[in-house]
């Protein structure tokens, strides 16, 4: 039973990917399906899933920070059964993935959703986290018997352009509703434009007499279109490519990670490399978020320097104050959220779930945002430096005339004395 009612109309939320269309491939990891595991394959069998899950990931910027602790609260009294409000854990608890503040989960009104001409019944959780992110999942069973192939004939319609304005509208509704209920921990609760998506295609089990090996499932031809989103004849070096971000453990689970997609293949049926893909790209979103507002803020420090060259002399320093104030008070803003958002996830040591989470922080991209965000509060500080001097300079300058004319009164009155003692 969902825990949280839906709200009727609900205005569309106008969405967009941060991250762009651009460098979909991602890079090599040494835990990739390596030539052995390939060689294992010599034929490519028909896969045929057993048992898995689609699950719908869209990633809204939702508050400034949320108190999940209240909103935890808040959620739990709410309802006369609790047992759909959750912490994020993994359940096979690794040492090299700690989460600073697990993100709080509660489930939504179930949905229906029309996919390959048949109706799926569609569970909905959505999930809050400290820095101010909101997840939307919709999670779709996939039917036993699937073949591979239908599963990336399902990707290809799920990227379809009516296909996703759809389900931006209707996962927007699910966000506003979910935000409703949690408001009370939500510091400035608004859904903003920026969003992020991610399908990932989790399957447990293949129709076979035991374990399929992760070789057969990385060499499949199919999953190119699973992991894209369309149907080619894809080169080469393209599924070359996408491997060099597959990841597994043992020689009959693998993970790999695309752009927009992702298939997780794990015998046992845990969540955990779904949730930290997840974790990843929540991140992601913040990163990107906070990196446009740098962006709006520098740009807007262009014109205040200039409107501060072009005042009165004597209001000039009093607008270099005011100026290196601001900087200084929004810095130290932007390098607290930012930093809270960094260290979200402590990656301790080198094992699997470690380096699936670095796998996918380097394909979402987010090395390169921390990277520009980074130099873009370097820029500021190195503002804040300069207007300091030049507030200083504007106060010697000052003192000098000071001095200047207290030397020159002094001269004056001591040339009077001097005057009054000869007329004397």
């Amino acid at each position: 039973m969902a825990l949280l009612a839906e709200v009727p109309s609900i205005e569309p939320v106008s969405g967009r990917n941060l991250r762009g269309s651009a460098d979909r491939l991602a890079r090599r990891s040494v835990w990739g399906v390596d030539a052995d595991q390939e060689r294992v394959a010599d034929a490519t069998p028909t896969l045929t899933v057993a048992s898995g899950q689609i699950l719908l990931y869209r990633l809204f910027d939702v508050a400034q920070h949320v108190d999940l602790a209240a909103v935890e609260r808040e959620l739990r009294s709410a309802v006369a059964s609790s047992a759909g409000v959750a912490r994020l854990r993994l359940q096979r608890q690794r040492d090299g993935v700690v989460f600073t503040n697990p993100p709080v989960s509660a489930g939504l009104s179930d949905r229906q959703l029309l996919l390959n001409e048949r109706e799926w019944a569609v569970r909905v959780v959505a999930k809050a986290y400290d820095f101010g992110a909101m997840t939307i999942v919709w999670a779709l069973t996939i039917p036993p018997g699937t073949s591979f192939d239908e599963l990336s004939a399902l990707s290809v319609e799920l990227e379809g352009e009516q296909m996703r304005a759809d389900l931006e509208r209707w996962m927007g509704e699910d966000a506003q509703v979910a935000v409703t209920a949690m408001h009370v921990g939500l510091e400035h609760p608004r859904i903003r434009e920026e969003q992020e998506t991610l399908t990932i295609y989790a399957v447990s089990g293949f129709v076979s007499d035991g374990p399929v090996a992760a070789a057969t499932v990385a060499t499949h031809p199919g999953l190119p279109s699973l992991l894209l989103g369309e149907h080619h004849n894809f080169s080469t070096q393209l599924r070359e490519e996408l491997l060099r971000s597959s990841y597994s453990y043992s020689v009959n689970d693998l993970v790999v990670i695309g752009y927009d997609q992702a298939l997780v293949y794990d015998p046992d049926g845990t969540d955990d490399a779904t949730s930290i893909l997840e974790f990843a790209l929540a991140q992601v979103l913040e990163l990107a978020y906070y990196d446009r507002q740098l962006d709006r803020r520098i740009g807007r420090m262009h014109r205040d320097l200039s409107g501060s060259r072009s005042a009165e002399k004597k209001n000039a320093n009093k607008t270099y104050d005011e100026l290196r104030r601001d900087l200084l008070t929004e810095h130290l803003a932007f390098s607290d959220v930012i930093e809270r958002v960094t260290s979200a996830v402590k990656v301790t040591e080198d094992f699997y779930y470690a380096a699936i989470y670095r796998g996918a922080m380097r394909v979402f991209r987010a090395d390169e945002l921390a990277e520009a965000t980074e130099h873009k509060l370097e820029v500021m500080y190195r503002t804040y430096s300069m207007l300091s001097d030049e507030a200083e300079a504007h106060t010697s300058r000052r003192l000098e005339w000071i001095v200047v004319v207290l030397i020159l009164i002094e001269v004056v009155y001591g040339t009077i004395d001097v005057v009054e003692r000869l007329m004397k």
